[in-house]
């Protein structure tokens, strides 16, 4: 006779199946194999690194419950830990205002609860979202996950649909045209108060893992395009990178993402 093992729900049996979600992550301090610096203010960090696998796609239509809130180093925003019904664990992206032990009726679909489910938190496609809602956690092609509207206090808003698209608009001017089947998550995305840190001491900064920053004009000659010279030197040639490589007074964003598609009005 075979003999099921029940186990009880407990906060800590929960814990321990959320540490599947999660991976240990190496750093390498901007070195490469043979020990010399080739990516500049990379530094040892003081916190754990661990990398946590985040559900941007949002297609599990179940009720789920509030576990836990956690900080991600790799990440602005909080990220909530939600138990579904169905028996899985996840990792996502919600607004602000929630407690843990809450009910999230992620059920709530358009098509069989109407208004019900225009609820912060709820992942909605873009046909169903009214105009003039701020959405984050922004798909830009169906299935393929969150892409846009990701970081601590971003969003956009949904300013109107024709035929098949859908017409946003980012906090930077940006306009963009997506299919009406991508998913977008209503609200704004947590942590709006990360704009307003002040790092004050040095410290802070290289144990989030970035060392100090030398100006060109200090180094030698052989270490940048603009060292060298005796005393302090003013004007010189256009900025550069250590590389050569001009880095100021050209167009920064890549020319395949200013010609998209799905641009419609570039700032």
């Amino acid at each position: 006779m075979v003999k099921f093992r029940i186990v009880p729900l407990t906060y800590n049996y929960l814990l321990n199946r959320a540490s599947l979600l999660k991976r240990g992550w190496k750093t390498t301090g901007g070195r490469n194999s043979k020990g010399v610096i080739t990516s500049f203010k990379k530094g040892p960090f003081k916190y754990k690194r661990l990398y946590r696998f985040i559900d941007f796609w949002r297609r599990l239509s179940a009720d789920a419950f509030l576990v836990k809130f956690e900080k991600d180093n790799f990440r602005s925003v909080y990220l909530t830990l939600v138990f579904y019904q169905t028996g899985y664990l996840s990792y996502l992206i919600l607004p602000e205002g929630l407690k843990l032990g809450d009910r999230l009726n992620f059920s709530y679909t358009y098509e069989n609860s109407g208004s019900k489910s225009f609820f912060a938190g709820n992942a909605l496609p873009l046909k169903f979202i009214q105009d003039g809602s701020m959405i984050f956690n922004v798909e830009l092609w169906p299935f393929k996950g969150a892409q846009i509207c990701r970081a601590a206090g971003t969003y956009a808003i949904l300013i109107g649909k024709r035929k098949q698209f859908a017409y946003i608009k980012l906090r930077s001017g940006w306009k963009m045209a997506l299919p009406l089947n991508c998913y977008a998550t209503l609200g704004v995305a947590p942590n709006y108060k990360h704009a307003f840190r002040v790092l004050r001491k040095a410290g802070l900064r290289v144990n989030l893992g970035r060392r100090p920053t030398v100006r060109g004009v200090a180094m030698n000659a052989i270490d940048h395009p603009h060292g060298g010279g005796r005393g302090k030197t003013s004007g010189g040639p256009r900025p550069r990178s250590p590389w050569g490589a001009i880095t100021k007074q050209r167009k920064t964003v890549l020319k395949k993402v200013r010609e998209s598609k799905i641009l419609v009005r570039y700032r």
